[in-house]
């Protein structure tokens, strides 16, 4: 027994061994200097170093930390449908004020750990230990998440998915004797339940998922799907109805204006699952580029790549009828995957060009649900599954039919090929040491909110202004509030706030070029101060000499106590109003 347990053990240190060198190479040149270093696209990942300086802020000074004025001063913003994934912040209490050194243990173990849940997964229905090791490099590695990796770090915490996926399916087991399922552990119960709100607390998308998946496993046994012929011409028909129903409705739906949030819009297109990733080193080209640029737009949401390697031999596993000859509880792998499938394409788009809708699309007009409006992640559940099917595929076609003396080496071959599918160009990453003297010179000052140009508003449905995320990174360096910002999901009406007062949004129509012709009285200055309290302005390099300097030295220019020039920046302090 105890052999048994040491092999075990030394096979799992193998794992983590070899996943690590893969971590390193899919996500060089991160591992160079984890302390300082952090991936970034400059538009959503600064965020996300913000979001553990918020975190840890807050609950070290025992306040709400899914609240805070720290952004939209004065206003603040709730951050609980933010991409917050308090994970990151959790360990940010443990590492001090190194956010950087946070962000990338986390990032680190998510890899890993997604690739070993991976592994379990698949080994689970294929006992099969190099299949299984393909299973997790590809679910972690995938172009969806390497792209991704640019800037949304919540999408990166995939490491619950797959273990929560197999406690659930030794908890509820299919009994062949009973044709039901059982629940085979009641104490599971508790691991469900803990991994759940570790999925909810790393991000709420993927926890939605997970309630999705545990429902549609359940009614795939309670309504006997598995018995159904599902391509009967009878079946045929009624998907036929249920598809005119559906796109009469939405036409319906569209002629009233009710808002879709964006989920329609943001439906995965059939050509992105065979188009390799516009960042792939080895296979992009002008034409992919145009693709995902051009022609569909969104590339971070659009790059669904699933390979070759893993397209071709699932889609063999039905065209070699392994699907008919598959137990129950291996062909709810198949319709979970079909199902997933539909839920990222609630319209059919081809090469930009929508064909029709689905049935899921219906949920983009249902309140709450609505706010999941970019049903491409769903992608996160397919490349989890898919190489189930393509692993009982290859094991049960291919190396049946092949002395065990060359499993390894197909299986090697298989491996490289993916390699080179998935691989990615170097990372650009943002530095530490790269953040401007002014920022370090603002910390010393005494607190008071700054203005920073340029000025801006953002959520994950539109903006106001030119915001740039930066800027919140920054504040993890001045601590001081600030009055742009970006959330995942922010009040409408606090957009309004802002616009309806004249400086800003002067200011703001400055910044974008257009013309001006509202005039300011020096009480719309005088009533901005006592509702903003700015202490400091900031100008940045490119900035400078322009209109919008000149407009704010002109409409402070009697509250302006010093100017200091830092690195091409200016750096204005105010005194309070008078």
């Amino acid at each position: 027994m105890s052999r048994i347990v040491t092999k075990k053990a030394s096979g799992y240190i193998i794992l983590f061994v070899v996943y690590t060198v893969f971590f390193i190479i899919m996500t060089f040149p991160l591992s160079l200097d984890f302390k300082n270093f952090f991936i970034t696209n400059d538009v959503d990942a600064p965020s996300f170093v913000w979001n553990i300086y918020n975190f840890t802020d807050n609950v070290r000074g025992l306040k709400n930390p899914f609240v805070t004025d720290k952004i939209f001063y004065p206003q603040g913003a709730n951050l609980i449908m933010h991409a917050y994934s308090p994970v990151y912040g959790i360990l940010g209490l443990i590492c001090g004020d190194n956010h950087v050194l946070s962000l990338n243990i986390v990032l680190f173990m998510s890899f890993i750990l997604s690739s070993l849940g991976a592994y379990l997964l698949c080994n689970h229905y294929v006992n099969n230990s190099l299949l299984s090791f393909l299973a997790g490099f590809i679910f972690s590695y995938c172009p969806y998440k390497l792209m991704h990796l640019f800037g949304h770090y919540h999408l990166m915490l995939t490491a619950t998915i797959p273990f929560f996926i197999l406690v659930f399916i030794r908890t509820f087991k299919y009994s062949l004797d009973k044709d039901r399922l059982i629940l085979s552990a009641k104490r599971n119960l508790i691991y469900l339940g803990l991994l759940f709100i570790l999925t909810l607390l790393s991000d709420y998308y993927y926890s939605f998922y997970l309630g999705v998946f545990s429902l549609v496993y359940i009614m795939y046994f309670k309504f006997h799907i598995y018995r159904v012929n599902l391509f009967s011409i009878k079946n045929i028909t009624w998907y036929l109805i249920v598809l005119f129903i559906t796109n009469v409705l939405i036409k319906i739906f569209q002629h009233f204006n009710l808002s879709d949030k964006r989920g329609l819009f943001m439906s995965a297109d059939i050509a992105g699952f065979f188009l390799p990733s516009p960042h792939s080193r080895f296979l992009s080209s002008n034409f992919i580029r145009n693709f995902y640029f051009n022609i569909v737009g969104e590339p971070m949401e659009k790059v669904l790549y699933l390979g070759c390697v893993l397209l071709a031999s699932s889609v063999c596993y039905f065209l070699f009828k392994e699907y008919k000859k598959s137990s129950p509880d291996e062909k709810v792998v198949a319709f979970l995957i079909v199902c997933f499938f539909m839920f990222s394409m609630p319209v059919v788009s081809f090469a930009g060009k929508n064909l029709f809708a689905l049935p899921s699309a219906i949920f983009h007009f249902i309140p709450f649900l609505n706010n999941y409006r970019a049903p491409t992640r769903w992608v996160v559940m397919i490349m989890l599954l898919l190489p189930v099917l393509s692993s009982l595929f290859i094991k049960r076609y291919i190396l049946r039919r092949l002395s065990k003396n060359l499993h390894f080496y197909f299986i090697t071959v298989l491996f490289l090929l993916v390699f080179i599918e998935y691989n990615q160009k170097t990372y650009s990453v943002e530095s530490m040491q790269s953040v401007p003297k002014v920022y370090y010179e603002l910390a010393l000052r005494e607190n008071g909110v700054l203005l920073e140009i340029p000025l801006g508003f953002r959520d994950g449905f539109g903006r106001v202004g030119t915001e740039e995320t930066r800027q919140m990174f920054y504040q993890t360096i001045h601590h001081k509030k600030i009055l742009s910002g970006m959330v995942s999901r922010f009040n409408k009406r606090k957009f309004e706030f802002f616009l309806n007062n004249p400086v800003i949004l002067k200011l703001i129509m400055l910044e974008l070029k257009q013309k001006v012709f509202l005039v300011l009285s020096d009480r719309d200055v005088s009533d901005f101060m006592r509702k903003f309290n700015i202490r400091y302005l900031l100008i940045p390099p490119e900035y400078r000499g322009s209109i919008i300097e000149s407009f704010l030295k002109n409409i402070f220019a009697k509250y302006i106590v010093e100017s200091a020039d830092a690195d091409g920046y200016l750096l204005i302090t105010l005194r309070d109003e008078v």
